[in-house]
């Protein structure tokens, strides 16, 4: 088969042709030396050079040797060193059948043994390749590893520096929490007392309209308790559904605080201590939570509804007294 035709076929082909060619070279080197053996049998050697031919012969089979434990040290086969060392191999097994005389003999010896230094010099490439190549596979995978392992570190470190901000903010969020159990139970119960002003206030007005008679209200006497009834009710209702509505604004503010305290870890586990942001981000938040008077518009309102009920009240009271004194005159 020839060395074109490998090439042409499927790659598990390709691999038991070159594995084949292997087997062949290395039964042709042990055929080669055993010929190399019964060609100096056969041949008559010059007294004066039997010494030198030996020498020759022991070099050879020693370059044999190394040869043939330095080939079978390669773990892949590669086409083109094989083909090479297949036509040293069984080249010089077809040379060695025609060679008749010990100068053709010794020149042979010479030959042979300068071309299998030059296919032990390949062979030694050969083997430094693949150990170079083993090496670079093996770098590769010790690399992919270490950055498998790096992203692994990143995600753990990541992961400790949001639990550590976690618990370093847990008693901020446990104060947080406090206040808006506090802030909820104070609007329910001031929602529960502007409820019940609104049913007390509808009782006393309608027992004051039933028991009218019995009391002795009449004209003046009577619209003075009722208005001033009226807009004491007013007064305290208005007050208590204010109230209930700045307790549950405070506590909302609280919950929204305690979620936003809870996220901002998470939120810059990925951004460095030293990172601009994450000062900047710190100081926007210190003063957006710490600090402020959330309540301030609700007590403006709330004082400004007092004043404007107590003025109201005054001047009711001022108009009856002045009825009062009138009628009395007449």
């Amino acid at each position: 088969m020839s060395d074109l035709q490998p090439s042409l076929l499927g790659e598990d082909e390709n691999k038991q042709i070159l594995s084949k060619r292997r087997i062949d070279i290395l039964a042709g080197l042990i055929k080669l030396r055993d010929n190399i053996v019964k060609k100096a049998q056969e041949i008559d050697l010059p007294l004066e050079k039997i010494s030198m031919t030996n020498k020759r012969l022991d070099n050879v089979y020693e370059n044999i040797s190394v040869f043939e434990a330095s080939f079978k040290k390669l773990k892949k086969d590669n086409k083109a060193y094989l083909t090479q060392a297949g036509r040293l191999v069984f080249e010089n097994i077809g040379k060695l059948k025609i060679i008749e005389n010990w100068q053709e003999f010794n020149g042979f010896l010479v030959d042979l043994s300068n071309e299998i230094n030059f296919i032990i010099i390949l062979t030694g490439r050969e083997i430094q390749s693949e150990e170079f190549l083993s090496y670079k596979e093996e770098t590769d995978r010790t690399v992919l590893d270490l950055k498998n392992r790096e992203q692994e570190l990143k995600k753990y470190i990541e992961e400790v520096k949001t639990v550590i901000e976690q618990t370093k903010n847990i008693k901020i969020h446990d104060y947080y929490d406090l206040a808006a159990k506090e802030n909820q139970e104070k609007s329910d119960l001031n929602r529960r007392l502007f409820i019940f002003l609104i049913f007390l206030s509808l009782t006393v007005i309608w027992f004051s309209l039933v028991t009218k008679g019995y009391f002795g209200l009449k004209g003046y006497d009577y619209y003075f308790f009722k208005g001033s009834l009226v807009l004491t009710s007013i007064t305290l209702i208005t007050y208590f559904l204010k109230q209930s509505v700045k307790y549950q604004k405070m506590a909302d503010q609280c919950k929204q605080t305690k979620l936003e305290l809870e996220a901002f870890p998470s939120y810059v586990a990925n951004l460095s201590n030293e990172d601009p942001l994450v000062a900047d981000l710190r100081r926007e938040l210190a003063m957006k939570y710490f600090g402020r008077d959330i309540d301030n518009k609700s007590n403006d309102e709330t004082s400004n509804i007092l004043q404007d009920q107590m003025k109201n009240t005054t001047e009711m009271v001022k108009a009856a007294m002045e009825v009062l004194k009138k009628s009395g005159n007449q």
